[in-house]
């Protein structure tokens, strides 16, 4: 398997079937032919276990209302735009379109419980905010007001990613196969117990 098949395959596992890491990634060890032990780890660790997201439900549900917000500014700001300069139609959608589309991602990965790549929606959200400071002098109250969900989608992004990870530890035991001494490499995940269903049983609560 290529590291993107691992990638959905422990997604599928995890997510899906409710599979736990250790397990997830035991079986994936078996397929992952030329992928080192290290990247398929980092792969199954970056899936968010029923227990994480229950953790951190309320980081989502925020994330996810910026996310929404910058919609909403956005969609606004656009239409004003279109009003003023009288931008043709198909120019108006491209525009509504190409606005909209980032945040919609990133609630569709909400949604779906594909967190690792909010990091790469934050940056681009932080350089469509140094695209407006650059006209600094020209802000209005709008304006300011429209970056206000910014603050919490960009530092929420970063940040959410890490709470989600399944953290692990690599250890070597050591057996003696025909006379000689072979270190076999062990990844071991931090279990995290939870019931079928809406019971969760989570150590950090």
């Amino acid at each position: 398997m290529t590291k993107r098949q691992l990638r959905k395959a422990a997604y599928k596992g995890i997510v899906k079937e409710g599979q736990g890491h250790q397990e997830t990634f035991d079986l994936l060890r078996k397929e992952r032919g030329t992928v080192t032990l290290d990247e398929l780890a980092t792969e199954v660790s970056k899936v968010p276990s029923r227990a994480k997201w229950h953790a951190n439900r309320i980081a989502v549900v925020v994330l996810m209302i910026s996310l929404a917000l910058i919609i909403v500014m956005r969609g606004l700001g656009i239409f004003v735009i279109g009003l003023q300069l009288g931008v043709n139609r198909p120019l108006f959608l491209l525009l509504l379109v190409s606005g909209l589309l980032i945040p919609a991602l990133g609630i569709v990965m909400l949604a779906t419980k594909r967190t690792d790549q909010m990091k790469l929606l934050s940056f681009l959200f932080i350089l469509s905010v140094f695209r407006s400071l650059k006209d600094f002098e020209s802000f209005d109250t709008y304006t300011l007001i429209a970056l206000v969900p910014y603050i919490p989608a960009i530092g929420l992004g970063f940040w959410l990613p890490e709470k989600m990870k399944t953290p692990y530890t690599k250890k070597v035991e050591y057996a003696i196969r025909d006379n000689e001494k072979v270190g076999v490499t062990k990844v071991i995940f931090e279990q995290k117990a939870f019931a079928s269903g809406k019971d969760l049983i989570d150590s950090e609560l």
